[in-house]
C-alpha cells in the first residue's frame, strides 16, 4: 500500500471478486468489504526518523548524487557541516531500524519517506 496500491484481494476470493474490485479501483472508488481490518502493516503510515529541515535539504541534495562539497555550497554551510547533517540523518534512520549506509540507500529511504520523487 504504502507503494502507491489501493488495495488488495485476497489468494483465495473468487473471479468474481478480483473483477469488482479492478472496476472499483478503475472507477476511483477505494474500499473495504465487511471483515476487513481496517488497518494493517501495509495500510499502517511509516513513521519518519524525524528530520530537521536542514537535515531534509542535506539528504534530498546528497542523495540525488551531488557531491558533499556542492551540498555545503548550495546549503551556504562548511562542508563539515555538511557532512554532519548528513551523519544526523543516517544515524536516525539507523534507530528507526532502517539504516542506510551507502548514499543509494539514503535515496530510498527519502523516496520511501516522500522526501524525493522517485527518478523513472
Amino acid at each position: 500500500m504504502r507503494a502507491g496500491a489501493l488495495g488488495y484481494v485476497l489468494k483465495n476470493e473468487g473471479t468474481a471478486l478480483v473483477r469488482a474490485a479492478i472496476k472499483a479501483v478503475a472507477g476511483g472508488r477505494i474500499g473495504s468489504r465487511p471483515g476487513w481490518p481496517t488497518s494493517s502493516p501495509l495500510t499502517t503510515p511509516r513513521t519518519g526518523p524525524g528530520l530537521s529541515a536542514q537535515e531534509t535539504r542535506a539528504l534530498q541534495l546528497y542523495a540525488t548524487g551531488m557531491p558533499m562539497k556542492s551540498v555545503a555550497r548550495r546549503m551556504c554551510i562548511s562542508e563539515e557541516t555538511a557532512k554532519q547533517y548528513v551523519g544526523r540523518v543516517r544515524e536516525k534512520y539507523s534507530r528507526a531500524g532502517r539504516a542506510a549506509p551507502t548514499k543509494l540507500e539514503l535515496y530510498y529511504r527519502a523516496v520511501e519517506d516522500g522526501h524525493l520523487s522517485p527518478h523513472p
